[in-house]
């Protein structure tokens, strides 16, 4: 069945968009920031075989999902990554079958083709028509579910191993506060992989010894493999946005390393609205 898409998507984009023959041929170059030998990253969400190096680097190109590829010339293999090695550089191994590329997706010839700061809210496959205009058409194999609060009801552990349940129970007026020690922090379990859009903390009263937190966002709970997304403040409710679209599964709000007194970190309600990646 999955050929018969194949099939069909293939043949559609030949009838409707002639023009895909162009963008594939012979532009792959411009698109690539960094090629890195013998190396995978180890975040791939869509791989397919008997490709070539130029029709794999199209695809991510193409993708608005995709920011790096793991190609192989041995094994005719390509994937596609949903992160790269700038904000999860620990995720690049060795692996001697393989080369790892870097793809530029603000270097495209329709900026709505590029990844765009926030995250997208569906996957889409773009390509450019004979006159030069942009048409894109669902990516048949990824789907992106509807933006909710991906926080409600999810694990949340915290420095202390203190009970953290009222962080996720939906209820904003209770209290949460770790105990009295330096950089306290929390991290919410998602339960599976998001593009993050927003997060919302809900402040608990107006003082505090100490007053800012800064937010990670990882595939892992190792902080070193986490990227950092934006700073907020425990003494009011802040709405916190990513500077670009971070994928991860693990959320790490920890107070300020200029906030190294012992201090406490008191949450009401943490709330984080993301599109679940179903693959």
């Amino acid at each position: 069945m999955k050929t018969v898409m194949k099939i069909i998507y293939l043949v559609w984009n030949v009838i409707l968009y002639p023009g895909i023959t162009s963008f594939d041929c012979g532009t792959y170059k411009q698109f690539i920031l960094k090629t890195v030998d013998e190396k995978r990253l180890n975040a791939t969400f869509h791989t397919t075989n008997k490709y070539g190096k130029n029709t794999c680097i199209s695809h991510c190109v193409r993708n608005t999902a995709c920011r790096s590829v793991n190609y192989s010339r041995k094994l005719l293999v390509c994937e596609l990554n949903f992160v790269d090695d700038i904000d999860y550089p620990t995720f690049l191994k060795s692996d001697g079958d393989f080369q790892y590329y870097l793809i530029d997706k603000a270097n495209s010839t329709s900026k709505s083709m590029a990844q765009q700061p926030q995250c997208l809210k569906e996957y889409q496959e773009c390509f450019i028509t004979q006159i030069g205009a942009r048409a894109c058409l669902p990516f048949y194999n990824i789907k992106a579910a509807s933006s909710v609060n991906a926080a409600l009801g999810k694990t949340v552990y915290s420095s202390s191993g203190s009970d953290t349940s009222y962080v996720t129970n939906g209820q904003k007026t209770l209290e949460g506060s770790e105990t009295d020690h330096a950089r306290p922090w929390f991290i919410l379990d998602l339960g599976r992989v998001y593009e993050i859009n927003q997060i919302k903390t809900y402040k608990y009263h107006d003082s505090a010894t100490c007053v800012n937190f800064d937010v990670r966002i990882g595939l892992t709970t190792n902080v070193s493999e986490m990227a950092y997304c934006n700073s907020g403040s425990q003494i009011q409710n802040v709405i916190i946005v990513c500077p670009r679209c971070l994928v991860g599964q693990f959320i790490q709000l920890q107070m300020n390393a200029y906030d190294n007194t012992n201090c406490h970190f008191h949450i009401s309600e943490l709330e984080v609205f993301a599109h679940a990646h179903n693959f």
